[in-house]
């Protein structure tokens, strides 16, 4: 596998691109969820609090991956998380499509808090996941139709 970088960017600009986004981790978290769920109203009826409280803890969990991928510089990194988190939605009959609509949502909230150098970085590496995560589309309605743990 042919391992892709960030090569020109320093380590201190990745550092601090990281240390900018780790305190916007839950103020994105939530974010991200709560636009989800009113595009997605389905998944609080079905799925009531454990929604937003697995919501919020998978985008914090993205943001996680995505902050330590920008830190090392390694874009495929980010990209091998993306596809790994797609199976695992396919694997609870969920669509991947999820997946891509949700790293979308978490890049849209950092561009916005982040400095716009800093948001261009952000977005090289949301865009390698979004496309890794859109590789695992299924023909699945993108309506939730697994459970929930």
């Amino acid at each position: 596998m042919n391992s892709e970088s960030i090569s020109p960017l320093e380590l201190s600009a990745r550092r601090r691109i990281a240390a900018a986004m780790r305190p916007l981790r839950n103020l994105v978290a939530e974010e991200v969820t709560n636009r989800f769920l009113t595009q997605h109203p389905d998944w609080l009826v079905r799925y009531g609090d454990r929604a937003r409280m697995f919501g919020i803890e998978d985008a914090g969990y993205h943001q996680d991956f995505l902050t330590a991928a920008i830190e090392s510089g390694q874009v495929d990194a980010f990209r091998d998380y993306a596809g790994w988190a797609a199976g695992m939605l396919m694997a609870r009959h969920m669509d991947p499509c999820l997946l891509a609509e949700n790293l979308q949502q978490i890049g849209y909230a950092l561009r916005r808090q982040l400095l716009g150098s800093d948001a261009g970085i952000v977005d090289v590496f949301i865009q390698a996941g979004v496309a890794r995560s859109l590789d695992y589309r299924v023909d699945a309605s993108p309506s939730p139709s697994g459970r929930l743990a």
